[in-house]
């Protein structure tokens, strides 16, 4: 459910750092190319849900697309006589990871939109602060004397 959203804002975050980075490098060139930079990142980033829908996904198989494959036990020795096949069940015994309980997968997209919550929280209180300090100034102010 979160996927697509939480994507779209990875690249969206990725193309308009590579314009500020792009911008900042270019703090000495004429300020058209410089608006010309963050334009285009600005409307390549607008555009970027609508090429998500029409473009196939492409993947490369680099990363697995299911769960991971759970350790499997050894198969059992076949018994053999004297220490070294003691020694050799012993190993085989100890050797084996531990079966992992399965449990469910963190839910890294309610984390991420309770982060965005938040600094969204933190942003609307600046803005009431600022809203609240404006008020406080325009009920203190006198009116200016009229000049004749």
């Amino acid at each position: 459910m979160f996927e697509f959203p939480i994507l779209l804002l990875v690249r969206a975050a990725a193309v308009l750092a590579a314009a500020l980075l792009a911008v900042r490098l270019l703090r000495r060139a004429a300020a058209s190319l410089r608006y010309l930079v963050l334009a285009t990142a600005l409307t390549a980033v607008l555009v970027l849900p609508v090429i998500e829908a029409l473009v196939p996904t492409w993947h490369t198989g680099a990363l697995a697309s299911g769960p991971a494959a759970a350790f499997e036990s050894p198969a059992m020795p076949i018994a053999e006589t004297g220490p070294a096949g003691i020694a050799a069940h012993h190993l085989a015994t100890v050797a084996a990871p531990p079966a992992r309980a399965s449990s469910a997968p963190f839910p890294w997209g309610t984390l991420l939109a309770g982060i965005w919550l938040a600094g969204m929280a933190v942003l609307l209180a600046r803005v009431a602060a600022g809203s609240f300090g404006a008020r406080r100034i325009a009920r203190r102010a006198v009116p200016a004397p009229a000049s004749a």
